[in-house]
């Protein structure tokens, strides 16, 4: 039985026997095979009828006379047996943020809260005589380097290991190393021992050039790094390398600090820039971002947070819904001749200067009447000194004369 077994090893049944010695300290506990048991018959399945009839209610038949009970077959506890050592493992989430950034909807205020809390530490190891571990470290830098080992930490990792830089000149000090060691062999017999450091330090060579091979190939093989020309800044930031090197712009323009789409931080970030614009669109957010962080999918996530912004939506909304475009009248959709329906309407007043004949020009104003035709949207222009009834009727017979009568005349003003 597990409840007289001391020597179990299985953490889940330890922990339901300690239970039941513990709530059963007075119990005596004896073994009943599995015919005999009634608790098997629900657990197992049984029918009504069978139930009835079945020991569920009255017992095996032995438990009434003590003198019938079975003979318990398992061996006594014994109090000497050995302890067995029992390994547990438990998994305990390690929690770095120690501010939850997402209880914060504005990148200002949670820099500011961040800026707090690192003067508090500074002071307290100010006190205590000890460098605090974020010192001149910026907020947004710490935000940065957190998110970024949080999401890009196997980007982190390989940079870490591989620096072109530092890889190509390592390999020509190895070089160099190799050929002096030779000379020395064959110049300087007596010189045994110093050879075989020599030797001893060439075998360490060979295993950092190993590893160094190892960490050069997954350089290569990682997409992103690749994709975007990663590397780590003076800081440990990851930054793109860009085509501006060269260029007049910030730092920060031509390498701008890689974030993931879907942080939190990003979303700040994008926020930030978007206020800056004074709610600006698209274009203008994510110019914007690009001056000094570079967002994978940036287009997706600027989206999403200018339909996010409450102001943005006030102004946008519409306070009345209006009709729609009413249909054309008969006159413009029906087939006619041109100039068969006109529109008719005055443009100016025109300022000129009339010469009157002696040498002196004399200030007038005249106006251009148009007519349009309702059907083709053909133009025909005449010239008016003054808007009366008689030069309109001038007008008109000039227009009739040239593009025959028309059958309807359209205009908003009565002559």
């Amino acid at each position: 039985m597990w409840i007289e077994n001391n020597n179990c090893k299985i953490p889940y049944v330890q922990n339901r026997v300690q239970e039941i010695k513990e709530k059963g300290k007075t119990f005596k506990y004896m073994k009943v095979e599995t015919k005999e048991n009634p608790a098997d018959l629900l657990s197992r399945g049984v029918s009504v009828k069978h139930l009835q009839t079945s020991s569920w209610f009255r017992g095996p038949d032995w438990l009434k006379e003590k003198s019938q009970w079975p003979e318990q077959r398992c061996p006594a506890p014994q109090d000497n047996a050995p302890s067995g050592i029992v390994q547990l493992e438990a998994t305990i989430p390690v929690n770095n943020q120690i501010i939850n950034v997402k209880r914060y909807s504005s990148l200002e205020k949670l820099l500011a809260v961040t800026r707090r809390v690192f003067n508090f530490i500074s002071n307290l190891f100010a006190r205590r005589r000890k460098i605090s571990c974020n010192e001149g470290v910026s907020p947004i830098q710490y935000w940065i380097k957190l998110v970024q080992s949080e999401v890009y930490d196997d980007e982190i990792s390989v940079l870490s290991s591989y620096n072109p830089n530092t890889t190509e000149l390592s390999k020509r000090t190895l070089s160099n190393n190799t050929e002096l060691s030779t000379k020395t062999l064959d110049n300087n017999t007596e010189l045994s021992t110093k050879t075989r450091g020599n030797n001893t330090e060439l075998s360490t060579k060979t295993l950092e050039t190993q590893r160094s091979e190892k960490s050069k190939r997954a350089f290569r093989q990682n997409k992103l790094i690749n994709q975007l020309g990663l590397y780590l800044d003076e800081v440990g930031i990851l930054r793109c390398r860009g085509r501006l090197h060269n260029s007049s712009h910030s730092y920060g323009s031509k390498h701008p600090v890689l974030l993931p789409k879907s942080h939190w931080l990003s979303h700040l970030v994008v926020m930030n820039a978007h206020h800056n614009t004074l709610h600006g669109g698209m274009g203008d957010t994510l110019t914007n971002i690009r001056t000094s962080f570079w967002i994978p999918k940036a287009r997706q996530a600027v989206k999403s947070c200018i339909k996010s912004c409450v102001i943005c939506r006030h102004y946008e909304a519409r306070t009345v819904l209006y009709p729609g475009p009413p249909p054309l009248p008969e006159e413009r959709v029906q087939e006619s001749r041109p100039f068969q329906v006109v529109g008719v309407d005055y443009s100016g007043a025109i300022h000129l200067q009339d010469p009157d004949g002696k040498g002196e020009s004399v200030p007038m104003k005249i106006y251009v009447c148009l007519f349009t035709c309702a059907m083709t949207r053909a133009v025909h222009l005449e010239l008016a000194t003054d808007m009366t009834a008689n030069t309109f009727l001038k007008i008109f017979r000039r227009f009739a004369a040239r593009r025959s009568c028309p059958s309807i005349i359209i205009s908003d003003k009565w002559f």
